[in-house]
């Protein structure tokens, strides 16, 4: 008897942060990039103040772990993020995705705590994804997570790594790592500080792939006797599946882990009193994650946008 493998493949969502954020890698970790390079920018004018950042975000196409999934749509963030000068910090946040219904896909809260020590900075940080309508039938089988993050800077030269474990139903794991150059100005025409913060990261992670092998007896398993669905329910799960004539069946499951995105960017931030400006290109490889990913590994273009607001006290 001859096999044949009909392949079920989830994707497993993960962020920001980039953890991103969630929109960036499906699920938030501590902090996405443009918050971090505000709070450093806060740091650097004043290190004894505890900050409330009101942002507002906007992403012109969605990745997560450097893969759109097959759906091209825009994404955007409002986020609530407060910082005590002991090194506390809460944020809220809501996300909307530009095809999903509702738009209104989901929000985040979290609690961290950072932590600067000469030059290292560590921060840890927990949260729960909850969505705005949930499917019964499709519910997020990774809505919480915990994450680390570690950098050191060198002058301006700031190499860093951070992890993510996602967890419920199942588990998710991301390691993200890279390095940044930060480089600031003061008294630059209108502005009161630009900063340009030049960024390579690559990210890590695991995937599931659930297989089913049939038996049809001595014949192989053609297109002719069967057919070939594509169910996408959201933006976080796809699943591909062949159903065609089986006498006997066998399912199990095969895990991997390695890089799955390499990213390049140069965040361009603009600040007056305490609104802020920033402008993020991007360009990002997906890299397959085993032989029979069926992704496209060529280098993709976005851009991302933020408007923000600092009460200080």
């Amino acid at each position: 008897m001859k096999p044949l493998f009909s392949a079920l493949l989830t994707i497993l969502a993960w962020s920001s942060l980039s953890l991103i954020g969630l929109a960036q890698q499906t699920n938030r970790q501590t902090m996405t990039d443009d918050e971090m390079n505000q709070l450093i920018d806060s740091l650097v004018v004043n290190q004894a103040s505890s900050e409330l950042i009101i942002n507002l975000n906007y992403q012109n196409r969605t990745f997560f772990a450097g893969r759109d999934l097959g759906v091209n749509q825009w994404n955007s963030t409002c986020s609530f993020s407060y910082y005590h000068k002991t090194g506390l910090y809460a944020d809220l946040s809501s996300f909307l995705y530009g095809k999903s219904s509702p738009v209104w896909q989901m929000s985040a809260v979290s609690l961290g705590y950072m932590k600067d020590l000469n030059n290292w900075s560590v921060s840890l940080d927990a949260g729960r994804m909850i969505e705005t309508n949930p499917d019964p039938n499709y519910p997020n089988q990774v809505p919480n997570w915990v994450s680390a993050s570690l950098s050191y800077t060198f002058d301006k030269l700031v190499p860093m790594v951070d992890y993510t474990l996602l967890f419920g139903n199942e588990t998710a794991k991301r390691l993200r790592t890279g390095f940044s150059y930060y480089q600031s100005f003061v008294k630059v025409g209108f502005f009161d500080r630009v900063s340009l913060v030049p960024k390579v990261t690559a990210v890590f992670g695991n995937q599931d792939i659930t297989y089913a092998q049939y038996w049809t007896g001595a014949n192989l398993y053609s297109t002719d006797t069967g057919t070939s669905t594509t169910t996408k329910k959201n933006p976080f799960n796809q699943v591909v599946t062949k159903l065609g004539k089986k006498q006997q069946a066998q399912t199990g499951t095969l895990s991997y882990f390695g890089i799955m995105a390499t990213d390049v960017a140069l965040s361009v931030s603009a600040t007056k009193h305490n609104i802020r400006l920033n402008f993020t290109p991007h360009l990002v490889k997906p890299i397959k994650l085993y032989t029979g990913e069926d992704i496209s590994t060529a280098w993709k273009f976005f851009f991302s946008t933020s408007l923000s607001y600092t009460l200080r006290n």
